[in-house]
């Protein structure tokens, strides 16, 4: 009968496309615990244009239109990173086996801990500094 062919066809398309389907929806997953909660709270540290906190011959910290400007211009990098691996991906499809294309989205997890160390080690400095501290 016709009805039972319909769901035999549905079951063999969703058998066909289980890998990809999963690996769609893993990189949304993890691309979603990242940012935009975890991005937002990574904190300016380092080199960058400086003004003297306490006088002259205090510690320096990033500007205040630095300060400002970091978190909305991690904001435009991601999605413009995002953009353009998806351009790069319908115009050069280089994986096209479903199980290949799984273990490369798994392979995104890596980005999780890399952006927490950055939150981590950016609190880490700024209680440092705040202390006194001085590390090398």
């Amino acid at each position: 009968d016709g009805e039972s062919a319909r769901a035999c066809g549905r079951a063999l398309a969703l058998a066909r496309i289980r890998r990809d389907g999963l690996a769609l929806v893993w990189t949304f997953g993890v691309t979603l615990s990242i940012f935009p909660t975890v991005i937002s709270r990574i904190e300016p540290l380092g080199f960058w244009p400086v003004v003297p906190l306490g006088g002259a011959a205090g510690p320096a910290a990033p500007s205040a239109l630095y300060r400002a400007l970091f978190v909305p211009s991690l904001f435009v990098l991601f999605n413009a990173g995002d953009l353009l691996g998806r351009w790069l991906a319908a115009l050069l499809p280089l994986v096209s086996d479903g199980r290949r294309l799984l273990a490369l989205s798994c392979a995104r997890l890596a980005f999780v801990p890399v952006t927490v160390a950055c939150v981590l080690s950016s609190r880490a400095a700024s209680s440092r500094a705040a202390s006194g501290t001085v590390t090398f």
